[in-house]
């Protein structure tokens, strides 16, 4: 005979909204990275930006008095964050654990269940998932039943099972993991919410039953994270079905982003086809750059620009560059919050300058060797056999990086420029070539002092 109590508790929470947090790579060891120049207020924000975007997303479960909160791996490596990182999540459980908010982490390989300090214990309301074997915890607020979760914890090469994660027929039923997931395979588990972490960029992998949900990470690490980064507050109420559905849903799930970024990295493109002048460009770059700022409240940006434009005017453009550049930071890099111009690079719609690479002559020569590295990625480019253990070890080498990594094209692009501009007709110079399949060409101006 089933427990009249349990039922009772079920049938109140069929009846009954709530909602709860979902959040994932948090990534307390790790600053924000990848700029060459940055101003001394955002050197110190880069440091910072993990601990406070995390602090954040405790905020947020807090002003929203959600029923719990779900950490989906990645949270903290413990050995690279020091004692900082295990004190700061400890005192962010305390804080919701005043409120009896329970969390409910899956932890990932870089969390390490073994690595966590033997002599400081999470406070009681954090449940921990184990490793390999999904387990299962019935939810509870205020005496009512509100869901039932399965997690696990992974190490290594996670590889994850839906099948394993059981699904209660009576409760909303939701699973929390690291990893990723076949998302065809899902229904088959009759989990009505999925959780999954380790993607740094949010996703929704599935809007409709099931639901599923990359978080991403509260704040954008790189240049490669472009826009907003944040945790989802998810809101669950019983669904009345429609008549006539083949497989009616029993709950409604709505989904809200919730900002949390301190630092945000945006990418810029500026249309600059029609303009004739460098004093054009600028005024278009900052009145774009103003419009930018006017929009980000109190979260400081980091953008990356894209002049598009014809050849000939980037000819004549191209040594304005830094100057350009100096006048976006000086005007609105030093501002609080602040929007500050990482690099300004030009980006081409047409492909000019491949008609040299037919020609029988040394310029042809070198862009047909270009083209080859630039059309195979698996194409190692070798030129530390040119430099000497010094110049290894200083800014060359670290200049051959780029070649083996995310700026290969726009380093190949630029040399094509840099060699037309030097080897090409009298009167053609900057019309650099096409360098790659892609369907633009990249010659980038950095500011550097």
């Amino acid at each position: 005979m089933r427990d009249p109590v349990a039922l009772q508790k079920k049938q109140t929470v069929a009846e009954r909204t709530f909602r709860f947090l979902v959040a994932g790579d948090l990534h307390l060891e790790q600053p924000a990275y990848g700029l060459d120049e940055v101003n001394d207020s955002l050197r110190e924000l880069m440091i910072e930006a993990p601990y406070l975007a995390a602090e954040r997303v405790f905020e947020t479960a807090l002003a929203e008095n959600v029923d719990f909160v779900v950490l989906a791996g990645d949270v903290v490596d413990p050995r690279m964050s020091g004692p900082r990182g295990v004190a700061f999540l400890v005192e962010q459980f305390q804080r919701l654990a005043a409120r009896q908010m329970p969390v409910y982490w899956a932890g990932s390989p870089l969390d390490g269940l073994g690595r966590w300090p033997s002599g400081i214990e999470l406070p009681a309301n954090v449940v921990r998932f184990a490793l390999d074997v999904p387990q299962a915890q019935l939810i509870q607020r205020d005496g009512i039943t509100l869901a039932r979760i399965a997690g696990v914890s992974a190490e290594g090469s996670p590889r994850l099972r839906p099948g394993e994660f059981a699904a209660d027929a009576e409760l909303f039923s939701l699973a929390v993991a690291y990893g990723q997931i076949d998302t065809t395979v899902l229904a088959n588990s009759n989990i009505d919410f999925w959780a999954l972490g380790g993607q740094h960029d949010r996703q929704v992998l599935s809007s409709v039953w099931p639901v599923a949900l990359s978080p991403g990470s509260p704040q954008g690490r790189c240049p490669s994270e472009v826009g907003t980064h944040g945790c989802t507050l998810v809101e669950v109420s019983r669904r009345v079905p429609i008549e006539g559905e083949r497989r009616p849903t029993r709950y409604d799930v709505r989904m809200r982003v919730m900002p949390t970024d301190v630092l945000r990295w945006h990418d810029v493109q500026l249309r600059a086809e029609h303009l004739e002048s460098v004093e054009q460009v600028q005024d278009a770059l900052l009145t774009q750059l103003a419009a930018l700022q006017d929009t980000s409240r109190d979260t400081d940006l980091v953008v990356h620009v894209s002049v598009i434009t014809d050849a000939q005017r980037a000819a004549r453009w191209r040594t304005a560059m830094p100057v350009l550049l100096e006048r976006a930071r000086t005007t609105f890099g030093y501002r609080s919050p602040a929007c500050w111009t990482a690099a300004i690079k030009f980006q081409f719609t047409a492909r000019w300058g491949a008609r040299y690479a037919d020609e029988d002559t040394l310029l042809g020569d070198v862009l047909r060797e270009l083209y080859r590295y630039a059309d195979d990625p698996t194409l190692p480019i070798e030129l530390t056999g040119y430099l000497n253990q010094q110049q290894i070890a200083g800014t060359l080498g670290s200049a051959l990086e780029l070649l083996e990594g995310e700026g290969r094209d726009d380093m190949l692009a630029d040399a094509a420029a840099l060699i037309v501009d030097l080897l090409g007709p009298r009167g053609e110079a900057g019309h650099g070539a096409h360098a790659g399949n892609a369907s633009t060409t990249t010659l980038e101006q950095r500011g550097t002092t």
